[in-house]
């Protein structure tokens, strides 16, 4: 297995863009379907840059595996 190797430069990226995203879904909060679509986008980014940063899903933390 190869071992894990921390991106902070990228996580800062998505977290960057995570908050470009928050701005948008808040502008689209009357429209419930694009609400949703930004909020799963900003789910799966979350995800994402806490994985570059630590090595572990949060899903995996937050079911405490």
């Amino acid at each position: 297995m190869a071992e894990f190797n921390a991106s902070s430069g990228k996580a800062a990226l998505i977290l960057q863009a995570i908050a470009h995203a928050a701005d948008s879904a808040d502008a689209d909060c009357g429209d419930i379907q694009k609400s949703s679509n930004w909020l799963i986008l900003i789910e799966a980014a979350a995800n994402h840059a806490h994985y570059l940063l630590t090595g572990a899903n949060l899903v995996e933390v937050n079911d405490g595996a």
